[in-house]
């Protein structure tokens, strides 16, 4: 089962977060995700005092040990960056196409309101939708928004790092859980750490278990934590990487060596293809000039018939009355 822990804080300190990676990658996790929060400020006074967003990070180098640990799996551990962009406003979804916003691999929202929430189940190109669990909601969850988010094929997110922090989180975390995944009956959730520190990180299968304390069964608190985040990553490649979800664009000199020859394959197959409409045009051409031959051919054969038709007819109209 290749696990994924798609959110570990990066808005800490860097020697914490390095050993928070270091951590999950010796717990046997195949994919991770450094989410990173977007600066949240009033209206500025001028555009010098604007807090900038900055561009998606490098992934962080291992360490000896860790590389060693994780070199036995075949796969090894892939590092992706995430933005979590809080929304209260309409007017605040301007951020999410912004050239630096979409330099991060996966793009989560957190909404406010119960108006941001209905638009970012419906109508927002986002991969993640993550309500604050730690707190009480201000506004209540609606099925129809919630089944809207599971036909676009965005996830809810569940974070169990708070409730290891806190009494108070813990029992907030597991009421707004368990009120999700009732209406969304276990599809499309994800359950994340959130950790900053890793001692909070806690391996694939104890999350799985965890999973079942917020009301999934266990298929789904597996596929939490490993189906449903490939399917978070298949989103969110196909929302950076594709043109309306219909056409992937990627350039001749980032593919593998190995597949290369597709590229001489399809100018073949083009180049194949043009030759045998120039043919078939060439051919239809032909065959538009013979028919056209045989119509007037069979336009002057008519006409003459006629011809003769009309003078027999006048013949014999004129010797009628002579015989009489």
């Amino acid at each position: 089962m290749d696990t994924c822990d798609l959110h570990l804080l990066g808005n800490c300190n860097e020697n914490d977060l390095k050993l928070s990676v270091q951590c999950a990658a010796r717990l046997g996790y195949g994919v991770l995700a450094v989410g990173y929060n977007c600066p949240i400020q009033e209206k500025p006074s001028s555009e010098k005092n604007k807090v900038k967003l900055p561009f998606a990070p490098p992934a962080l180098k291992l360490d000896g040990h860790t590389e060693a640990a994780v070199g036995v799996r075949s796969k090894g551990v892939k590092q992706l960056s995430r933005i979590n962009i809080v929304l209260s406003e309409g007017s605040e979804t301007h951020k999410l196409r912004q050239d630096n916003v979409q330099s991060y691999e996966l793009l989560a929202v957190q909404p406010t309101t119960e108006k941001m929430f209905h638009m970012a189940c419906t109508k927002l190109e986002v991969d993640i939708v993550c309500p604050d669990m730690t707190e009480k909601l201000p506004f209540y969850f609606k099925r129809v928004a919630i089944n809207a988010a599971i036909e676009r094929g965005i996830y809810f997110e569940i974070p169990y790092a708070p409730a290891i922090r806190d009494a108070t989180m813990r029992k907030n975390v597991l009421s707004n859980a368990m009120t999700l995944i009732t209406l969304c009956r276990g599809k499309n959730v994800i359950i994340t750490s959130q950790a900053i520190k890793p001692l909070e990180i806690r391996g694939p299968y104890d999350v799985a278990n965890l999973g079942l304390l917020f009301g999934l069964t266990e298929q789904e608190s597996k596929n939490a934590v490993s189906t449903n985040c490939r399917a978070v990553l298949y989103h969110a490649a196909t929302r950076r990487n594709t043109i309306k979800s219909v056409m992937s664009l990627q350039q001749v000199s980032d593919l593998p060596a190995q597949d290369r020859w597709k590229v001489r394959a399809g100018q073949e197959a083009c180049s194949l293809s043009i030759e045998e409409d120039s043919t078939e045009a060439e051919e239809t051409g032909v065959l538009a000039r013979t028919n056209k031959r045989r119509k007037s051919k069979t336009r002057s054969n008519s006409g003459k018939g006629e011809e003769a038709s009309s003078k027999k007819m006048k013949h014999a109209g004129g010797g009628g009355p002579a015989s009489s």
